[in-house]
């Protein structure tokens, strides 16, 4: 190499294109990564050797050869060129020259050496941006490999909880959990216990009542002023009586019945309301699930991003220190690097705020989430999905017992319109001591005992009730119409549940779909990017809005899939298909007749000896 060379570099240093020095020693240095690294940092001792001794430098010789030499130079042999003609062209230049030599030709040398860089052994990461250009040369193809390491580590770390014991929560399992530990779900089945008592205390009615009924009295008499004879002389008395009564309806006017059919009414409608609880409830287990995975996928994208602004950064900045870019770039690049730290803490705390959601929801930890899906066979078209719904959606079927229950109502006001008749029987007992007793004759002074018997029919006819009960039966009546109406706004309610689930279906399909080809797609254009940074046709400027596309992608992407799975389930919703018994759920399956059929005609019962939260009714499965 001829001295007009390093003139070159000392008066063009500017205009030098890095990539031209750099790609053929990178090439080059993947089989002689080691062997040149030793090369270059021999260079950068000799160099600083040679200007601490001499002080004055030569006056370079003329201007002028070919760049293109210079760049298809071989690594090794410009390495020896250079380092041999800087010691030669330092003996006569001046003081100011040295200095302004002595900063270029390390700047030249950290160049040629980074680009010797290749091997995965070398050094580690520094704690501030000093990442050399060579290795940002190359940082399109990290970050292309990128996703096949993140799956990589995924499977591998996967790997390590199958040894540890510790696997991957399944949405089924997590659907499992919720269906046991639910507390809203839990609350509701107790609702519906109480509801059952309904059905009992309207039975009630067509029973006999007992009841028995004592009485006392204590009398003791004073004579006052100057009575008589008679009148003066004390009296003591006593009477204590024993009744029991038995009672017994016989007919009153249809009121049972009716009260009867509003009980049983209310408690099929409750039971529709306790599935649509269940599916409320496991529907909110599964946007937990799917919502952790979305935000668990997030971050990594976040971390994955600011890591990437980081190695931006360090490369800005290193080709700004050798003249190459300007500090705009490197700003820019620090700039959206602090900005991800503080994305990323706010992604975090996301999912910490989701994972806080799955606790109360499902009532234990989420752990590590397996990645969802659709654990049931979904219809195939919309068609197929309304039918179904029409007649198992529990919103419906709650709608028309209320209407039920409604029209039982009305014959329950009416009642009270018509006569009643019950019977009643009574035996008593009484006893008068004192001087209630007898008075006179051998038995003086003993207690007189007296038994009844009684037997009554009462027959109760109304005749006119301020006209309440007229006003009860209007009442009533429009209650029914309200039920009616509610029916109807019911069934279409269910109708634009299965279209707007089997839209958002179809549109999240569609959806991973799209963002799943923008994200490949944009991962090569922040490729082809850096690789036009590295020519000049783009800038750092450009490069940071094509990451910045591919990062917001990735979101879409992550929130797009846990989209796909909650429409997937929402449409198992919206045909009354997303209970424990339809996922066949490895689970004690909660029996709602069990408590009914136990309590309903019960007499006498006072403690509960079974545990009514869990019950199965045959088959678990």
């Amino acid at each position: 190499m001829s001295m007009r060379h390093l003139k070159i570099f000392h008066y063009h240093s500017m205009s030098l294109k890095v990539s031209g020095l750099l790609r053929p020693a990178s090439r080059r240095a993947r089989n002689n990564g080691s062997h040149l690294f030793a090369i270059a940092n021999n260079f950068l001792r000799k160099c600083r050797e040679a200007i601490n001794e001499f002080k004055f430098l030569d006056r370079h010789a003329p201007t002028g050869g070919s760049r293109r030499r210079l760049w298809e130079a071989s690594p090794t042999r410009l390495c020896e060129e250079l380092r041999s003609e800087a010691i030669q062209s330092f003996l006569l230049k001046s003081t100011k020259r040295t200095q302004r030599a002595q900063s270029n030709l390390v700047k030249l040398t950290v160049l040629i050496s980074s680009t010797f860089l290749c091997s995965s052994s070398f050094g580690d990461a520094p704690s501030r941006p000093q990442m050399s250009m060579g290795a940002q040369m190359s940082q399109g193809t990290d970050i292309r490999q990128g996703e096949r390491l993140d799956k990589q580590a995924e499977l591998s770390q996967q790997t390590q909880w199958i040894e540890a014991g510790e696997e991957p929560v399944s949405i089924q399992e997590t659907l499992e959990r919720t269906y046991m530990q639910n507390t809203a779900l839990d609350a509701e089945r107790a609702n519906l216990r109480a509801t059952d008592e309904g059905v009992s205390q309207a039975n009630a009615a067509w029973r006999p009542s007992l009841s028995v009924q004592g009485q006392q009295n204590q009398t003791q008499t004073y004579p006052i002023g100057r009575p008589s004879r008679q009148q003066g002389i004390k009296a003591h008395g006593s009477t204590t009586t024993y009744t029991a009564t038995l009672e017994q309806n016989i007919y009153d006017g249809g009121a049972t019945e009716a009260q009867i059919g509003v009980a049983e009414s209310n408690v099929l409608s409750e039971r529709a309301n306790l599935f649509i609880q269940e599916q409320n409830a496991l529907f909110a287990g599964i946007e937990a699930h799917t919502s952790i995975l979305a935000n668990e996928a997030i971050v990594e994208y976040q971390k994955q991003n600011m890591d990437f602004f980081l190695k931006l950064w360090q490369r800005a900045e290193a080709y700004f220190e050798v003249g190459q870019g300007d500090r705009v770039d490197v700003e820019a690049a620090r700039g959206q690097y602090e900005g991800g730290i503080g994305t990323l803490a706010q992604q975090i705390g996301t999912l910490e705020n989701a994972k806080a959601t799955y606790m109360q929801t499902v009532g234990s930890p989420p752990g590590k989430l397996a990645p969802a899906n659709v654990i049931l066979q979904l219809p195939k078209n919309y068609e197929e999905a309304l039918e179904i719904a029409k007649t198992h959606n529990p919103e419906i079927t709650q709608a028309r017992y209320q209407l039920e229950a409604a029209d039982y109502n009305v014959y329950l006001q009416a009642a009270e319109l018509l006569p009643d008749v019950s019977v009643q029987g009574q035996v008593g007992n009484t006893r008068l001591g004192g001087d209630n007793g007898i008075t006179s004759g051998p038995n003086e002074g003993k207690a007189i005992k007296r038994t009844d018997l009684a037997f009554n029919t009462i027959v109760n006819v109304p005749i006119y009730l301020q006209g309440i009960p007229n006003s009860k039966v209007r009442q009533a009546y429009q209650q029914m119409a309200q039920a009616k109406v509610n029916l109807v706004g019911a069934q279409r309610g269910v109708v634009q549940a299965v279209r707007t689930a089997w839209d958002n279906l179809i549109a999240s399909r569609e959806a991973v779909k799209g963002f799943l080809a923008q994200v490949k797609a944009q991962e090569l254009a922040v490729e082809g990017g850096f690789e036009e940074v590295n020519v000049g046709t783009k800038t750092v400027i450009d490069v940071i809005q094509l990451q910045q596309q591919l990062i917001q992608a990735q979101i879409d992407l992550a929130n797009a899939q846990a989209t796909l799975v909650n429409s997937g389930y929402a449409v198992l919703q919206a045909m009354g298909r997303l209970t424990a018994r339809d996922l066949r759920l490895n689970v004690r399956y909660y029996d709602p007749d069990a408590y009914y059929n136990e309590y309903k005609n019960a007499w006498i019962q006072f403690w509960q000896g079974k545990d009514w939260r869990y019950v199965k009714d045959g088959d678990q499965r």
